[in-house]
């Protein structure tokens, strides 16, 4: 069981990564003088709320992880005493 949630959370990483790349991407061509590269652009506002969307998700599946792996470390140290 943790085994797929650590999948599921490199999974998650892998994609917020992606996505930052193509952000520094379109604020380099913003930067390099891409008039049509504001702020409001539709494809540039999409990317954005799809990585705060991820990093949120990201941010859920680490939480729910640790609490796992906390879980279950309580769980072993009961065995051993038993």
């Amino acid at each position: 069981m943790c085994a797929v949630s650590h999948w599921r959370v490199q999974e998650k990483k892998t994609t917020l990564a992606k996505l930052q790349n193509q952000q520094d991407s379109l604020q380099q061509l913003q930067a390099a003088g891409g008039a049509g590269l504001g702020p409001t652009n539709a494809a540039q506002a999409r990317a954005a709320r799809e990585m705060r969307q991820l990093a949120n998700r990201l941010d859920k599946a680490v939480l729910k992880y640790n609490e796992a792996q906390s879980i279950r470390h309580t769980y072993d140290k009961v065995r051993e005493h038993t």
